[in-house]
């Protein structure tokens, strides 16, 4: 399983409640010294913000959630995500262009459909709005692809 959007990894591994013994005003302060985990430029600063951290925390069952999620560093770290090609946007951009294309799109930015309109909507319009989508790339009337596509691959360090 990849988490390709770091903050939310980040923000899946703070979620600090009560019940790890994590005060308050304590929750700050180490949200802040996980993101320096995250943003290490180098592995020298990546190693110093590890050890701050484990200093800093004396919450066992918080550090034990963060050791483990540490364990999958090449997953949330960006010092080991920079063979990915982002282009400086560390999420899953085609979640999110999705959700954008439905509420732009489809739903018009409106918030009046019910459950079963809204699945009526959906069935109906995105259906026929990707199938159309779909048959303009498979007719080849959309160059956008493979223009992007020579681009992306140009720009690929090589390994």
């Amino acid at each position: 399983m990849s988490f390709s959007c770091a903050a939310s990894r980040v923000g899946l591994a703070v979620k600090i409640k009560k019940k790890n013994g994590v005060e308050a005003d304590q929750r700050k302060p180490l949200m802040n010294a996980l993101k320096k985990i995250m943003y290490a430029k180098d592995t020298e600063h990546y190693e110093t913000a590890k050890d701050d951290f484990q200093e800093m925390c004396s919450h066992e069952k918080y550090r034990d959630r963060v050791d483990e999620f540490i364990l999958r560093e090449e997953e949330w770290v960006l010092l080991f995500r920079e063979w990915q090609l982002t282009r400086g946007h560390n999420t899953n951009n085609l979640a999110e262009a999705n959700i954008r294309i439905l509420k732009g799109i489809f739903l018009e930015r409106l918030r009046a459909l019910n459950a079963v309109a809204l699945a009526d909507f959906t069935i109906n319009v995105w259906d026929t709005y990707f199938r159309n989508r779909l048959l303009k790339f498979a007719y080849n009337r959309v160059k956008g692809p493979y223009l992007k596509y020579d681009t992306l691959v140009k720009r690929m360090p090589l390994h």
